[in-house]
């Protein structure tokens, strides 16, 4: 279920980013979507509190140091392990602006659909805001968090977000600095042409100056057309051990059939891409920073 409403949130991002909108995290909030929205959060806060439980052995989220890379419209995830005694910081690029229109009634819901007491977000619903002693906001891209010390972080989490940054290898390397030695990861990587999934690749086909134009053009959204084989080369030149790569959609042999000969005949640097790597549309990699 959860898989499935990414899926709905990035198809709608998709139309928006192929009518020319302003970055999703700065669009006005819909209010009739908070339900959808609440238990779009509660699921990823399950993953998140089991990932950073099952890296400390299950003892709990209490004093460590949990980063999530593009929280999205709301960080309620990461509240959520504040409330339960991490340190949780919050990083993006373009970091969603409280919308008092949106996010009180978003956090009462959540907070509800919690099903027990939660300090960080009983604070934010009190402030109205978020509280400094609470979570830490960074509005910094992944490529330069310069607000995070070295070897500061225990664990860093990010959920459709790596596709979208500009400079793979800078983030990496910015994972690998913040991390501490043995610090765990979870990134769950989304290769898809953005623009239209039902037409996963067509990206592929473009020169890089086209695609540059059209990268800088949708602040990124469109996907930066990394490929999974690529990614994880990236973080282990970085100094990550991929412990796991989990592809969790494949493209549909009937695109595919399609789209391999057009690949072929095209002036593209992935004109001879292996289609081992065309298949694979999304995968989660866990890591882990070597000591």
């Amino acid at each position: 279920m959860k898989f499935v409403n990414l899926l709905k949130r990035m198809r709608r991002r998709a139309a928006q980013i192929a009518g020319g909108a302003p970055p999703v995290n700065f669009r006005a909030r819909n209010p009739e979507e908070i339900d959808a929205d609440v238990t779009y959060a509660v699921g990823n806060a399950q993953s998140y509190h089991a990932f950073v439980a099952e890296g400390r052995g299950d003892i709990g989220v209490a004093d460590v140091t949990v980063l999530e890379i593009g929280p999205g419209i709301n960080f309620a995830p990461m509240l959520a392990l504040a409330g339960e005694g991490a340190k949780a910081i919050v990083a993006d690029r373009f970091l969603a602006p409280w919308d008092p229109g949106y996010h009180p009634e978003f956090h009462r819901r959540f907070l509800t659909a919690w099903g027990k007491p939660n300090s960080a977000l009983e604070a934010v619903i009190r402030a109205g805001n978020y509280p400094p002693d609470v979570i830490t906001l960074v509005q910094e891209p992944t490529e330069h968090l310069t607000s995070i010390s070295d070897r500061s972080v225990d664990f860093i989490i990010s959920n459709a977000v790596m596709e979208h940054v500009f400079d793979l290898e800078a983030a990496a390397q910015e994972f690998a600095r913040i991390t501490k030695p043995n610090g765990r990861h979870s990134h769950q990587v989304d290769f898809r042409d953005h623009r239209n999934f039902d037409q996963p690749l067509e990206f592929l086909l473009l020169e890089d100056g086209q695609f540059a134009q059209l990268f800088e053009r949708t602040s990124g959204e469109t996907g930066n057309r990394r490929r999974a084989g690529d990614m994880r080369s990236a973080f282990e030149r970085s100094g990550f051990v991929v412990e796991d790569m989990q592809v969790t959609e494949t493209a549909k042999p009937d695109y595919m059939a399609s789209f391999v000969p057009r690949l072929r005949r095209a002036n593209s640097r992935f004109k001879d891409l292996d289609e081992q790597e065309l298949l694979r549309l999304s995968a989660r990699f866990f890591l882990r920073r070597a000591a």
